[in-house]
């Protein structure tokens, strides 16, 4: 799982370094909304994957490790845009330092996303030419992602280069976990050694203090000696776990959540100066309803030397009052240097405020996502209007970005058809006009039911006197066409079908004549339910006669308002005059159609005879 600021980072750094015309493609071949991206909301660590791949593809350039690295990155300017800056900043006073410092800056973030898995990182050893950090984490995939992250804060807060390597990979079935080598001048290695040396001089001076004192300092610290046997206790410890502690093995007690290594003695020793340690109650709680109710202790392990001991030196890690109560503890148990309590008690004044805040917003986002789906639903109305009012291949133009009036398109061959009701004038001659609007709107609509199931076969109009024109073949121009479409707009229009068109029926086998041949008979087959409804008996069956043609045609929108998609030539002419001159019932078709359907093993035609279509 990641939280939606990572998300968000990436569509960022896609957007400034690719485009905002890249990031909409990815959306789509993904299937994903990116527009709604909650900074707190959570993913799929799979959809990392899945963009990078995605990256790939259209871009045809670059791996996933270069892509990730990109995204470590661009995620610390993108988290820098929401103050998190200044916490960056005030890690460490040198890059060295802020090394250091990473783990707890993951830790802390435990509050603003609790369900985050924090990532472990300790460094192992320096040198005054770099470090060895180790990288631990359940999510994977994300080595070169930390590696991009590490060079951007270098580069951004200490104005240093540095350069990064996979040192070691030592994962195993459980989590990810690598060593990493950090190449750059740390000079704050030296001045630190040189520093120690001055220290240990004057620490001589120093008066050493009562072990009553510290543990008073401390009241949750635990001394250990070589052998892991508890030597002593804060007093805290003492009012909190059912047993006695000390004389036990501290593992026994403990167990160690942070950092996961392998602890004895000397790797205790080895990391104190450098590890946050997180310890974990084994023994039972006086208090705890139950036995699995854990209390974490977040602190330093330090060497006394005068007793060959190490105190654990730590804090409880309490989110609320709740827990405190829960865990049996008191204000007066808290650290009384480090504003522990005074912490707890202002973050009681400002809790219902913050639940205040939070149930605001989370109103909030039930509204903005709501909107979305109605945005989203709006769209695919307006869509579907878009493409049951013009072909497909012009919807797509339109879609694209291309002005509707600029589209002109020259198409050698189509097929075009006309459905006639006969003698329509006399049926609706005493009709009111309200009646005349139900009429012709209750034949169309059979009419548009029937084309609208057919693949490349579009409606183009209705005529005033019930006429209907339907064409096929607009799918493919004239490579030769000289319309004032740029060669960029053209190549803009997607080649596949869109979902508007890809639930038709497809006839792949047909021509442009044996699938307009399919519509008129299912036109003819379905008439026979349409009747006169100005009869009083309302029996007898309307009658239609249909008539098409094939041949060349210019085609284009027309107008700037109330647009209207076009078709000029003698093509459209001639269809029109073979549905005047068809019979009722019949289909009229033209030489040129003909020579379409003559080999066909669908359909028969009979000639009938030879008319006059043009008058010079």
């Amino acid at each position: 799982m990641v939280y939606g600021i990572l998300v968000q980072s990436v569509q960022d750094a896609i957007i400034t370094k690719f485009g905002k015309e890249l990031w909409e493609q990815l959306q789509e071949f993904l299937n994903f909304d990116g527009n709604t991206l909650l900074q707190k909301k959570i993913y799929s660590d799979d959809l990392f994957g899945q963009i990078i791949d995605a990256l790939i593809l259209f871009r045809q350039e670059g791996d996933h490790d270069y892509y990730m690295e990109f995204f470590g990155n661009a995620f610390v300017g993108y988290f820098s845009h929401y103050g998190f800056e200044k916490i960056l900043r005030v890690a460490g006073r040198n890059f060295r330092d802020f090394l250091y410092s990473i783990d707890q800056l993951h830790d802390s973030n435990r509050f603003m996303f609790p369900q985050m898995k924090s990532p472990l990182f300790f460094v192992e050893s320096e040198d005054e030419n770099g470090a060895y950090l180790h990288y631990q984490s359940t999510r994977r995939g994300f080595n070169y992602y930390v590696i991009g992250q590490i060079k951007e804060c270098c580069k951004r807060f200490y104005n240093q280069s540095c350069e990064v390597r996979i040192h070691q990979d030592i994962s195993d079935d459980k989590q990810n976990h690598v060593i990493y080598r950090i190449d750059f001048k740390n000079q704050a290695f030296l001045e630190d050694n040189d520093t120690r040396s001055v220290s240990s001089v004057w620490s001589t001076k120093m008066n050493n203090i009562m072990s009553g004192t510290l543990l008073n300092l401390f009241p949750f610290s635990v001394g250990f000696g070589k052998d892991l046997k508890i030597k002593f206790i804060g007093h805290a410890f003492e009012s909190l776990f059912t047993e006695e502690l000390v004389g036990k093995n501290l593992f026994d007690t403990f167990k160690i959540n942070r950092p996961p290594f392998h602890a004895d003695w000397n790797s205790i020793l080895i990391n104190s100066s450098s590890v946050i340690f997180e310890l974990e109650n084994i023994c039972e709680l006086k208090t705890s309803d139950s036995k699995d109710t854990k209390l974490k202790i977040k602190g330093q392990m330090k060497l006394l030397k005068d007793i060959d001991a190490i105190a654990f030196l730590g804090h409880p890690v309490i989110n609320d009052m709740e827990e405190m109560s829960k865990f049996g503890l008191y204000l007066n148990d808290l650290n009384k240097f480090d504003g522990s309590a005074e912490m707890l008690v202002t973050e009681m004044q400002h809790e219902a405020q913050l639940q205040k805040a939070y149930e605001t917003q989370q109103s909030w986002t039930a509204s903005l996502e709501e909107t979305r789906l109605q945005l989203n639903q709006w769209k695919k109305k307006g869509k579907k209007l878009l493409y049951s009012m013009l072909p497909a291949r012009i919807a797509q133009l339109i879609e694209s970005g291309v002005k509707p009036n600029s589209i002109c398109e020259t198409f050698e061959e189509v097929t075009i058809m006309f459905v006639n009701t006969v003698d329509f004038s006399s049926i609706v001659k005493n009709a009111e006009p309200n009646q005349l609007i139900k009429f012709v709107n209750s034949t169309i609509s059979v009419y548009d039911g029937i084309v609208s199931t057919y693949d490349k076969v579009h409606k183009i109009e209705t005529k005033a006197d019930g006429s209907y024109l339907i064409v096929t073949g607009l799918d493919h121009h004239s490579p030769n066409d000289s319309s004032s479409l740029g060669k960029d707009s053209m190549f803009s229009v997607r080649t596949n079908y869109d979902e508007e068109t890809a639930n038709k029926r497809q006839f792949p086998h047909f021509n442009q004549c044996e699938l307009i041949c399919a519509v008129a008979l299912e036109i003819i087959e379905n008439s026979h339910e349409l009747h006169n409804p100005f009869e009083s008996d309302y029996k007898e069956a309307l009658k239609i006669k249909i008539g098409f043609h094939t041949g060349s045609i210019v085609a284009g929108i027309v107008g700037l308002s109330n647009i209207q998609f076009c078709l000029f030539g003698d093509t459209v002419n001639t269809a029109s005059r073979m549905c005047s001159n068809s019979d009722a019932g019949k289909i009229l078709l033209s030489d040129n159609s003909f020579s379409q359907l003559k080999n066909s093993t669908y359909y028969e035609c009979e000639f009938r005879d030879t008319i006059q279509v043009k008058v010079n």
